[in-house]
């Protein structure tokens, strides 16, 4: 109901929530702190972690995984959630589904920008 209403002509008619990925940064890894802290460097080179979250449609936080240092894209972080667990084995009751980018493809349950795929006229 709430992403409906903020969505035009009632686009995102049954989303639960949005996802997306963030890094959080961090000021040093140290080899006590990981055994590969060369992992927490983001393609950037800055250091972080890979924090996969959900918001509902008031921007609050409604679910997060922090499991993947910076290095990791987001499709391989969502991988190692208990949510993307919890979306392969049983789905998501009812026609409801979440919204995210391309790095959340190949999900029933996730509902993905469209892919430009050439000539709309063919």
């Amino acid at each position: 109901d709430g992403f409906e209403k903020l969505s035009a002509q009632g686009l995102f008619k049954d989303v639960v929530g949005a996802i997306d990925g963030v890094l959080i940064h961090l000021h040093s890894v140290s080899s006590t702190d990981s055994p590969q802290p060369v992992k927490f460097f983001t393609r950037k080179g800055s250091l972080a972690w890979n924090v996969q979250a959900v918001v509902d449609a008031h921007r609050r936080f409604i679910y997060y995984s922090i499991r993947c240092p910076g290095s990791v894209h987001d499709a391989v972080a969502f991988s190692h959630t208990q949510l993307y667990y919890q979306l392969e084995t049983a789905g998501i009751a009812g026609n409801y589904h979440f919204i995210g980018n391309a790095a959340y493809g190949g999900m029933v349950s996730i509902a993905t920008p469209f892919t430009w795929m050439g000539n709309m006229k063919e």
